[in-house]
């Protein structure tokens, strides 16, 4: 039943969340895998305090909030509309070097986020955990490593759902190192 559901992801997220589920506001989405006669679910949480700071903000400059959505899940409603990545394994990179140093990773099943990474491009020097900035051609680089670590832990957690192909949402000035770097991983590009 959904409610046991609920209660078995609960239970199942404190194993690998590193803070306590009661200081988080979450949703998930199940989807049921015939093959292994499992479900699939898709975990998704903000901690309260930094929803509230995010809110207080907006409240503060009379912004109402109506929705609040995951920024890489209005990239697949951008990729769901564009009517890419509905059918077959597909990975969705949302990438813009050049505005913001984080990346979004996702890998769909005929539409269903299977795998989802966040990565940040800037990096820690020291201790202080101070970032710093990369010249254009180490984030690309860093980009890169970081797309290659993604996609050897997706094949290695799911080897019998092989990814077809990889869209890329981003910059134009990216996109010839992009495709490039996907044919290295045995991708079409999009």
């Amino acid at each position: 039943s959904s409610d046991e559901l609920r209660g078995a992801i609960n239970f199942e997220a404190k194993k690998y969340i590193p803070f306590k589920i009661e200081d988080l506001v979450t949703d998930y989405q199940v989807e049921y895998d015939k093959v292994s006669r499992r479900n699939i679910v898709l975990f998704a949480g903000i901690k309260k305090e930094t929803l509230n700071k995010y809110l207080s903000i907006l409240n503060q400059i009379n912004v109402k909030v109506n929705t609040i959505e995951y920024a890489a899940f209005s990239a697949l409603r951008f990729v769901k509309l564009a009517g890419v990545g509905q059918r077959g394994i597909v990975a969705v990179l949302n990438v813009d070097i050049q505005e913001d140093d984080e990346v979004n990773f996702i890998v769909l099943a005929n539409g269903f986020p299977l795998f989802s990474r966040d990565i940040t491009l800037s990096v820690a020097p020291d201790e202080t955990l101070q970032t710093m900035a990369l010249a254009p051609h180490e984030l690309l680089e860093k980009l890169k490593t970081e797309l290659r670590v993604s996609v050897d832990f997706y094949n290695r957690k799911y080897p019998g759902r092989r990814l077809e192909k990889i869209v890329f949402l981003g910059n134009e000035d990216l996109r010839i190192d992009l495709e490039g770097f996907s044919k290295e991983l045995g991708l079409a590009a999009i």
